[in-house]
């Protein structure tokens, strides 16, 4: 083997050694080591994932023992939950009337409230002086060895088919079929008052304007003249069934709606007394 020779093996066993250092080795495949990194700080960076892994582990151990104790204290109060729904079915199952439709909901509660669980079933009740309306508050109540009350606010909504103007109605005019319609309403909007779905109207007369889709109602509705004045009516004394029941014919004098008293003329003596107007024919006078 000549000199030169021995220098190539040489150079080759350098290259060798210096690769191996570079090259991880299969145990440490997960660090990221420097070769040129001096011995102390390879130490240092070994000495990191085992810290993490106590940290963790650790961890793992106080685990159970914080979740348990959760647990514990979730079982020990009652759910705000279970409190809202007993509040909201107590006035639902009051509130459902037949041709209306009714929702019902109880407010929020705060999360911060603690109520010892309650081993019994909760009790709802309306509050002295408390009545049914579109916001109301229901008591709440828990009758184990330690009670506790609660007020919960509840909204109730109640929509039902009410009668409203199909049109610009004019003061005055008779009602028809075709100047009303009849239409899904939020009944606790309605403060004026309202007329349901299938009560009759038709022939009523308003006593005032009514712009379109405003609800029809008892107080701008009076009922049509049954008599008019120069009308022949009958004139009757006394009750109908009684023993005494004359009647003679006469004039009215004025307009009028049954039950409404008008003047009458008699046409036989032609004496002007007044009575009842019982129908569009006949005008009661005495009792």
């Amino acid at each position: 083997m000549t000199g030169s020779d021995e220098l190539m093996q040489e150079v080759k066993l350098q290259k060798s050694q210096q690769f191996q250092r570079q090259t991880p080795r299969p145990g440490n495949a997960g660090l990221c080591l420097r070769c040129h990194q001096p011995p102390s700080a390879l130490r240092s960076n070994v000495k990191i994932p085992s810290l993490v892994m106590q940290l963790l582990v650790m961890a793992l151990i106080a685990m159970p023992a914080s979740l348990q104790a959760t647990a514990a204290q979730s079982t020990q109060w009652h759910p705000l939950l279970d409190i809202r729904e007993t509040a909201a079915s107590y006035i639902s199952s009051r509130a459902q009337k037949p041709g209306q439709s009714t929702t019902v909901s109880a407010a929020e509660l705060d999360n911060r409230l603690r109520l010892h669980r309650c081993g019994v079933a909760l009790e709802a009740y309306l509050p002295p002086g408390g009545k049914m309306s579109a916001n109301t508050t229901v008591g709440v109540k828990c009758a184990s060895p330690r009670p506790w009350k609660l007020f919960v606010p509840v909204r109730v909504g109640v929509t039902a088919r009410v009668l409203v103007a199909a049109k610009a109605l004019s003061a005055g005019i008779t009602l028809t079929d075709n100047d009303f319609i009849a239409e899904e309403r939020d009944l606790g909007a309605l403060h004026g008052g309202y007329l349901r779905e299938g009560e009759s109207v038709t022939g009523m007369v308003l006593r005032r304007r009514l712009p379109e889709g405003q609800p029809l109602r008892n107080e701008i509705l009076k009922a049509p003249n049954a008599v008019r004045r120069g009308q022949q009516v009958t004139i009757r004394s006394g009750s109908r069934e009684g023993p005494f029941n004359i009647r003679m014919a006469g004039t009215a004098l004025s307009d009028g709606r049954i039950g409404q008293r008008i003047l009458v003329k008699n046409r036989s003596s032609g004496r002007t007394i007044e009575g009842v107007i019982r129908s569009s024919e006949v005008v009661q006078i005495g009792h």
